[in-house]
């Protein structure tokens, strides 16, 4: 049981981090950058271009199915930002398992009942053009494929702030 408790409490302060400034060599890409293109496949095998979602806001999140700060995270994304927003033509989620595979990610939404974008990014090839570590990530895209926000780690008082302005980008 102790060997338990201590390898949990080991992993969730891997996977939670502070939030860390531009500049700490964490964040590959920060406010201000354009975003690289790159592509991924969803769950039906189909490939997509992130450049096929220029035009919109877009709200990447990096997390990892055993990560419980990403899971409380990606409760309220889910309530919070998708149920609110998801009939916006001008908004898109791209949600990324770090290391997670397609069936990873199928039993993922499957017990936890997510409906916002969730895809596998199995071998880090997507994480690692945005950051070098921390989960879970967060970034918000405008319409010219500018990154306009940044975090790293979960904090329910930056969320809250991450949320707000992406209810103000969207209400316009």
């Amino acid at each position: 049981m102790k060997n338990n408790f201590i390898l949990v409490f080991l992993l969730c302060n891997f996977c939670w981090s502070q939030n860390f400034d531009e500049g700490t060599g964490l964040s590959k890409l920060n406010v201000g950058d354009t975003i690289p293109e790159f592509k991924f496949t969803n769950l039906e095998g189909h490939l997509i271009n992130s450049t096929e979602y220029s035009g919109k806001y877009i709200y990447i999140n990096f997390f990892a199915t055993w990560c419980e700060p990403c899971i409380r995270e990606m409760k309220l994304i889910e309530k919070d930002i998708w149920e609110i927003h998801k009939s916006n033509s001008n908004f898109i989620i791209l949600s990324f398992g770090r290391e997670d595979t397609d069936d990873d990610i199928k039993k993922f939404i499957n017990q936890r009942k997510f409906t916002f974008p969730i895809f596998p990014d199995k071998d880090r090839t997507i994480y690692n053009l945005f950051a070098v570590s921390f989960i879970p990530r967060n970034y918000i895209i405008n319409p010219e494929g500018i990154i306009i926000y940044s975090e790293g780690g979960f904090y329910k008082e930056e969320f809250e702030k991450m949320k707000e302005k992406l209810n103000l980008l969207l209400s316009k």
